[in-house]
């Protein structure tokens, strides 16, 4: 349940770069807004908006739109919500930016860092997150993505069904227990 994973501790130094989604599906298919927003902070966490030079201090109840992107330093996590009842954490040194956040769907780019995701997923929306060489699309309920230094994404599903997608156009489904690894070179095994 959502509320048995809440009380998990929040992923440490050790499992940088992990991010672990727990999705619900909702039976709803009516198309929602999915505006972002800031809704819960602890520590230091910044958004740099394009066009506005430097990144500035948020605070709570701060509305990000598409091309933000949202920083933590040590010791800092956001909580961010959307309209349709997803709710993404940050964790410290983490880094993302919005790339869609529409009622067609929304798309995240995790650069660096741990992000832990509940979606509320509606049949009429996507939910993705991107990373530097690897799109992790929700077709599924559980699953972790692990993007080390050097870039490469290591992914694990845990139940339910996840698309993966490499930057060279290559697309598998993953399932209940597979795992597979994504490079510069492509999809592979894990």
């Amino acid at each position: 349940s959502l509320n048995a994973e809440e009380k998990r501790p929040f992923c440490g130094s050790s499992a940088r770069g992990m991010v672990l989604f727990v999705l619900a599906f909702l039976g709803s298919g009516a198309a929602v807004q999915a505006a972002p927003t800031l809704s819960a902070l602890s520590g230091s966490v910044f958004v740099l908006r394009p066009g506005i030079q430097g990144w500035r201090p948020a605070g709570a109840g701060f509305v990000l739109e598409t091309g933000d992107q949202v920083r933590t330093v040590a010791r800092g996590n956001a909580t961010i919500t959307f309209d349709d009842g997803a709710r993404v954490n940050l964790g410290a040194n983490g880094s993302f930016t919005v790339q869609e956040a529409t009622a067609g769907g929304t798309s995240l780019r995790l650069s660096m860092g741990a992000l832990r995701a509940w979606v509320n997923k509606a049949l009429s929306r996507r939910f993705e997150v991107r990373t530097p060489t690897a799109v992790c699309s929700v077709r599924g309920t559980e699953f972790s993505v692990d993007v080390n230094a050097q870039g490469h994404t290591n992914i694990q599903m845990f139940s339910g069904i996840l698309a993966v997608a490499d930057q060279r156009g290559n697309e598998t489904v993953i399932r209940d227990r597979e795992g597979l690894r994504v490079t510069e070179q492509g999809i592979s095994a894990a």
